[in-house]
């Protein structure tokens, strides 16, 4: 019996060991130049160094905020958009490209819309993030950081085991397809052709039906508030703005929207808050998403009304005709 015990002990050390290093290689593909958006995105940000904005939030932001815009202005700037980014994840990436760059920017624009406040936001077991920043955290830290709890941990441990597997056998790609090349010369930005049809957006209803029922989470609010304030100790200015919406707000409660029109207010009353454009449908990709059309719409709205405010010319204007030499 004694025997039978030791071996157990020892298959089961052998096994954990294992587990732990094979996830060592979760985050390889890193280097490949066709990896995912995301991945992709987080290592094209070293190229861009000494900005006036860096872009943040959720996919939205990706699909409607164009950097040449702004950089056509004189106002140097990266998308950092991330897929399923609520407050969580857009602290992460946006504080991990604070501590490599050699200049912070002058500003992070924040975007502000209802969808962060969902619990399903910042799902570090689905999309990973953390593992892909320099240096990469670990499914320890995350945990720690982000009170994820027991069960959350298990479940990054073996996601970053079986993407270590893969990675291990993968062949990654040293030449950048069309995408992958298109992202870089737009610097995080995602350009789409696309134009939402009725029939698409009947299509996406169902799978996002369930949101009338979701709750507001109240602590990620909190947590946005907190780093906007130590965004602004650090002497960098926190800016937060809205894109247009299309079906969005349609999916959720009306209490849902009540605490997320509550949270807006507090913002308002500390930080500047731009308002978004109105769009049509033909601006849009799907039931959410701008196209190509609707990010030139946005991103030139947000040059207005940066032009028009005092505070923010004289912080991103260099010179007197309020453009950059």
């Amino acid at each position: 019996m004694r025997k039978f015990c030791i071996h157990i002990i020892l298959f089961t050390v052998i096994l954990v060991a294992l587990i732990f290093i094979v996830g060592q290689f979760d985050h390889i593909d890193r280097d490949d130049l066709n990896s995912d958006m995301n991945i992709r995105r987080l290592s094209i940000q070293r190229q861009s160094d000494s900005l006036d904005i860096l872009f943040a939030g959720s996919s939205y932001v990706y699909s409607g905020i164009d950097p040449l815009v702004f950089d056509s202005a004189g106002i140097r700037s990266f998308n950092l958009g991330t897929a399923a980014a609520g407050p969580y994840f857009t602290q992460l990436v946006v504080d991990n490209y604070l501590r490599n760059a050699k200049r912070a920017p002058k500003a992070v624009f924040c975007l502000l819309s209802p969808n962060l406040f969902l619990e399903s936001m910042d799902d570090f077991k689905s999309y990973p993030v953390h593992r892909y920043l320099q240096p990469a955290m670990t499914n320890a830290a995350i945990t720690r950081q982000f009170s994820l709890g027991a069960r959350a941990y298990a479940e990054l441990t073996l996601n970053s085991f079986r993407k270590g597997l893969v990675n291990i056998f993968r062949i990654r790609s040293h030449t950048p397809n069309a995408a992958s090349l298109s992202l870089q010369l737009h610097k995080g930005f995602y350009s789409s052709d696309e134009i939402t049809t009725e029939a698409k957006e009947k299509e996406e209803a169902p799978a996002m039906a369930w949101m009338r029922t979701a709750a507001f989470s109240g602590r990620k609010a909190s947590a946005l508030m907190d780093w906007a304030a130590q965004l602004r100790e650090r002497g960098i200015e926190p800016v937060f703005f809205q894109l247009p919406s299309n079906k969005l707000e349609q999916f959720f409660s009306t209490r849902y929207l009540q605490s997320f029109d509550s949270l807006r207010s507090r913002i308002a009353q500390n930080y500047l808050l731009l308002d978004p454009p109105a769009a049509g449908p033909h601006e849009f990709r799907n039931s959410d998403h701008l196209n190509r059309y609707g990010a030139a719409l946005a991103s030139y709205e947000l040059l207005r009304q940066i032009d028009s405010n005092s505070r923010l010319r004289k912080l991103l204007r260099t010179d007197e005709q309020g453009a950059r030499n």
